[in-house]
């Protein structure tokens, strides 16, 4: 085994090393850190799934061991979103910090892992110069949703620094760590599963431990290697019996991934197997041409029917390429990259097809290691009699990873908002119609509805069927107010999509505009029948039942309104607003809860619920309500101090002042967080801390009578006390 101990001067050439690789990684996609979430994915991890935008819970944590959202089981993944959200609320730029984070410790793990386990230097920290800057790994780090990614490799890497030490001092509690580390890799995403096998690579090289002959045997190792694959386990027994729980684990991945992703490969069931094996012979041949020319790259490259030329070229390639490394080995290195490459490529290589991708750039986040090693030992191995070796290879090595550099800082350009990268995926791409409807999605939220209708229609001329094209034009047909039209849409989508509930609750909710109640309340029963816990389809169909109960038996011959009144959300906060100051409270509740189901993502919306229920009496309901605003916005100092009084309310008294506190420092001249906060002090019994608040917020706003009442209160507290 060629294992590194190092003197003192070795070490500090590693911190110095690892101290660089840091910084250039960290100079080269600092820039996240002022970038947007994207409508691609961000939306479903983060900014529109309730329960991550929750934050840390007992019930978020439930939540992400039982979930199969998105097509995959990656509990860590979930976890990790949640914990950023109670963290940094949805500050964009916070969770893209995070993402870098991750990447530079994986670049650092990279690094050490091989510099142990080969003692090779230079060539160690070059390969992880390679895995941090390479413009492939761009769409990983700068994607947030693309989080899995980092965390597998991650732990998967971690796994590997473990090996590294169970292989040097073998014992049950370093076994343990491998699998524990292993384990925690396949729950951030299942692409690890063939970890197993790197580590049977790794142990024919660096690791040295495995034989290719059987104790005892005397037949040179060419001639035993042929025996067959037999004789190799049987030589290397105890290395194949030590993966056996590994590969358990691997299995039961492989299980329950399937499982999760079986409605998303039910959709693809039309791709043959033969046309699949085609499509992965020549991804394996592009991904290898994009990691020397990394050009025209895209969040997502569409599935196609691949030709003949380009089948035969791949192959040609990948045969070329596996000659090499059997004709030169002697240097093992080849052998292990090349296969490392191929192997860990299995799972996404699109073999079992899910999702429309004929290949993604993140999926060579792990792969590519294999590459950058078997290029790196390749050219060391080549140059050994080259003249000025030394400083050929460093030129070469600076000249490169500047040009790398260069590409990834422009690559990560086109992460910095959705239309960025829309349009730059619609340029490096063809057909694409996947990203014609999600960009037809942003530009209607963004009010630009002409734009959004001709995206949706190009992506519709694309592929006719794609429901999800047809639904975003239906939603912008919404917002120009084309009912009847929108109806069409939505029924064309459910033809082909029977389940897509938010399809069938928007349908119901142009069928109430168009006064056809009774098909509305169908489809709101129907919803229910498909997802019992979809909430908003329950509150509609209760009040909708409600206003037809009316209608039949009308109170001053005049029809009750329709449910939570209004097809808009401008039209359900306006009602809202006005029903709080005729002090009608459960239609202003009614109004906003209309409000939230049709914009989640809306902080007034938010804030207008919470007000309603808290003036109702309903702390509980208003206090989550308040939460969800802050999680929007965490620099909101009113809705810290309305969710601190809140919280008084129940007795929950130093969460209550954490924010009381908060608000204070957000907002330092607003005089109701001062007089909230004192209100809370007097109710602690610290009467001089609480009059020094109210103080301050008379200070502030000398008009503020609840302050001065309150601090006359107090003083008469005081007093008696006395």
């Amino acid at each position: 085994m060629n294992l590194v101990t190092g003197g003192m001067k070795e070490r500090g050439l590693i911190i110095l090393i690892g101290l660089c690789l840091a910084i250039l990684t960290a100079a080269v996609y600092w820039q996240v850190g002022g970038f947007e979430f994207v409508r691609f994915d961000d939306d479903k991890y983060i900014t529109e799934n309730p329960i991550v935008r929750d934050g840390w819970s007992p019930a978020g944590i439930r939540w992400a061991f039982s979930s199969f959202e998105q097509s995959n089981w990656h509990p860590l993944t979930w976890l990790s979103h949640m914990i950023d959200v109670e963290m940094f609320g949805l500050d964009a730029g916070r969770h893209h910090q995070v993402n870098l984070l991750f990447h530079i410790l994986n670049t650092l793990i990279l690094f050490v892992v091989l510099q142990r386990m080969t003692g090779a230097l230079w060539r160690s920290g070059f390969v992880a110069a390679l895995f941090a800057l390479h413009p492939l790994h761009v769409e990983s780090v700068a994607w947030v949703a693309e989080r899995k990614d980092l965390l597998c490799a991650f732990f998967f890497l971690l796994t590997l620094l473990a090996y590294e030490r169970y292989a040097r001092k073998q014992g049950p509690w370093n076994y343990l760590l491998v699998v524990m580390l292993f384990a925690l890799g396949l729950l951030s995403k299942p692409m690890a599963v063939t970890l197993p096998f790197v580590l049977l690579l790794l142990d024919f090289w660096p690791l040295a431990r495995f034989q290719v002959r059987s104790p005892g045997d005397s037949a040179p190792a060419e001639e035993t290697t042929g025996k067959g694959l037999l004789a190799l386990i049987k030589a290397n027994r105890r290395l194949f019996l030590e993966k056996i729980p590994l590969l358990v684990l691997s299995a039961v991945s492989c299980i329950v991934t399937i499982a999760a992703q079986r409605s998303a490969m039910k959709a693809l069931e039309t791709v043959p197997l033969d046309a699949r094996i085609l499509n992965a012979i020549v991804a394996y041949g592009e991904y290898i041409y994009r990691c020397f020319v990394p050009v025209n790259l895209a969040v997502l490259y569409p599935y196609r029917n691949v030709t003949t030329e380009q089948v035969l070229a791949a192959a040609l390639l990948l045969a070329a390429v596996t000659a090499l490394v059997i004709y030169r080995r002697g240097n093992r290195s080849l052998m292990v990259g090349w296969f490392w490459y191929l192997g860990t490529l299995v799972p996404v290589i699109g073999l079992v097809q899910v999702g429309v991708q004929a290949s993604a750039d993140r999926y060579t986040y792990i792969p590519f290691i294999g590459l950058f090693i078997l290029l790196t030992w390749l050219v060391a191995d080549l140059s050994a009699r080259l003249p000025y070796r030394t400083a050929v290879l460093a030129a070469g090595a600076v000249l490169i990873l500047a040009g790398l550099s260069a590409v990834a800082v422009s690559q990560a350009k086109h992460w910095m908002n959705s239309e960025a990268l829309f349009a730059h995926t619609l340029q490096a791409t063809k057909d694409n119609y996947v990203i014609h409807s999600n960009y037809c999605a942003w530009l209607s939220g963004q009010g630009r509805l002409e734009d959004a209708t001709r995206y949706c229609n190009e992506a519709l001329v694309i592929k006719p069927n794609d429901g999800d094209a047809r639904y975003n034009l239906a939603t912008v047909l919404v917002r120009q107010v084309k009912y009847p039209e929108a109806i069409a849409q939505y029924r064309e989508v459910l033809r082909t999509i029977p389940d897509y509930v938010m399809a069938r609750n928007n349908l119901a909710l142009c069928l109430i505009q168009t006064g056809d109640r009774q098909a509305a309340i169908e489809q709101f029963q129907e919803i229910l029948r498909l997802n019992p816990e979809f909430e908003p389809a329950r509150q509609n169909l209760t009040m909708l039942l409600a206003a037809e109960d009316k209608v039949k038996k009308p109170a001053g011959g005049m029809p009750a309104p329709g449910p939570a009144g209004g097809g808009s959300l401008e039209e359900s906060m306006r009602l809202g607003q006005d029903a709080v100051k005729q002090g009608d409270l459960d239609s202003a509740t009614a109004h906003f809860r209309r409000a939230v189901s049709i914009a989640p993502e809306n902080k007034a919306a938010r804030i207008g619920l919470g007000l309603a229920l808290a003036y109702k009496g309903d702390i509980d309901e208003a206090i989550r309500q308040f939460r969800a605003a802050l999680k929007l916005d965490p620099n909101d100092a009113d809705m810290h101090n309305s969710l601190g009084v809140a919280l008084m309310q129940k007795g929950q008294l130093d969460e209550a002042q954490g924010h009381l506190q908060k608000a204070i420092k957000i907002k330092p001249n607003s005089s109701k967080p001062h007089n909230s906060l004192g209100v809370l002090l007097a109710r602690k019994g610290q009467l001089d801390e609480a009059m020094e608040q109210f103080r301050e917020a008379l200070r502030i706003d000398p008009s503020n009578q609840d302050a001065e009442k309150n601090l006359a209160l107090v003083q008469n507290m005081k007093a008696r006390s006395k």
